[in-house]
């Protein structure tokens, strides 16, 4: 009994975590939710498209994006956006926040070269932990 008991409560767990979405199969951020880095500079530059997982855990909470200590979007589960930032080291975070939704936030670092498009992911696993990655997805 015990073990089925724990055998549910895992299963159970697992569900809640989120599950990647490639960027292409994502849907675009609405421009209501865009607030900055949207306009291809015609000078070198680089780009950050930033992905958000689906899945029911963290799914109630908007996930808003900061390059460089500037909100620049909001995603909810499934959305994509691209950003067009200068070449050099940009900080990458991401925050959560207000209502039901707990404070978390999580930041990197990023080196990016002319012409380069870096993609990233935004997940939360099932003990709540949020992170921002590098992905292939």
């Amino acid at each position: 009994m015990k073990g089925a008991i724990a055998l549910c409560a895992a299963v159970m767990l697992t569900g809640c975590a989120t599950s990647p979405v490639p960027a292409e199969q994502a849907d675009q951020v609405p421009s209501e939710r865009l607030y900055g880095l949207q306009n291809q500079p015609k000078t070198p530059h680089a780009t950050v498209q930033i992905t958000r997982d689906s899945g029911v855990n963290f799914s109630m909470c908007n996930a808003s994006v900061h390059i460089d200590g500037k909100k620049v979007a909001e995603l909810e589960p499934s959305e994509t956006a691209s950003f067009y930032v200068d070449p050099g080291e940009r900080v990458l975070g991401i925050t959560t926040g207000g209502g039901i939704c707990a404070n978390l936030m999580q930041e990197l670092e990023s080196s990016l070269k002319e012409g380069e498009r870096k993609r990233y992911r935004i997940s939360m696993d099932a003990s709540g932990s949020l992170d921002l990655s590098r992905t292939a997805f």
